[in-house]
């Protein structure tokens, strides 16, 4: 139908690598056209150790995933997760240069390019800049700003990393399975939107995703994230330790 897109996201976990292709409505709705996933070779703790095994995996999923949605999709979305996502804590100070004082969507995108204006290590990239509130003039917990009259605008940021040797991995993988990648999300951050309401961000949550090799998780209060990470531990070591003891 006229104004609906064709989407593709891929999970590279540590047991299982998983392709879904859905159709997304004008409104924002989406249709789940297909679900493929095959048992994940060459990676470990979720970072990918050996290319041509994963390739081959990837490969294989995407195929599938393509032949059962009946459909063509060369950009994909990827997520990635594991200990070296962090999210690191900024705050983004602009003044208000109109006449009238108002604050416009122009002063936020600056606020936030002023949040995301740290020094990071080289080994490092930016997935996301996510919101927790704004300050206007002192004034704390503004959701949102615009229109408001003020002389001073303050945003209040969480930073989402990922180790970039890890992200290209996965990228140099897609790129020679012959797809584009559209863009990487943090899984913690999508863990979040399929699962919490609003209200349970609201009230505060905790949300742990225990994986085969790696355990991620993201922390919401007053409806924005204030914290995500992972560690590399995930329920194949739980198994293999319960094994352990019982032999």
């Amino acid at each position: 139908m006229a104004g609906e897109k064709i989407m593709m996201g891929l999970d590279i976990g540590s047991s299982w690598v998983r392709a879904v292709i859905g159709t997304v409505a004008r409104d924002g709705t989406v249709m789940i056209d297909s679900i493929c996933e095959r048992p994940s070779e060459g990676v470990r703790g979720g970072a990918i150790v050996n290319i041509e095994q994963t390739l081959k995996t990837i490969t294989s999923v995407i195929t599938e995933a393509q032949l059962q949605a009946g459909a063509d999709v060369q950009q994909i979305i990827i997520g990635v997760g594991g200990n070296h996502i962090e999210g690191i804590p900024s705050q983004g100070v602009v003044g208000i240069n109109a006449k009238d004082q108002e604050i416009k969507r122009e002063d936020i995108y600056r606020s936030l390019e002023v949040a995301r204006a740290f020094e990071l290590p080289l080994e490092r990239e930016i997935l996301h800049t996510l919101v927790q509130d704004f300050r206007v003039d002192g004034r704390d917990g503004i959701k949102d700003p615009i229109d408001m009259l003020g002389h001073r605008l303050e945003s209040r940021v969480l930073v989402v990393t990922a180790s970039s040797s890890i992200c290209q991995n996965e990228r140099k993988c897609i790129q020679r399975a012959g797809f584009q990648v559209q863009r990487l999300v943090a899984q913690q951050l999508a863990d979040a939107e399929a699962v919490l309401s609003v209200e349970e961000k609201e009230m505060g949550t905790i949300l742990i995703n225990i994986g085969g090799g790696i355990t991620n998780m993201i922390v919401y209060a007053n409806g924005a994230p204030v914290f995500t990470g992972g560690v590399n531990l995930g329920g194949n070591h739980v198994t293999s330790d319960i094994a352990y003891i019982l032999n």
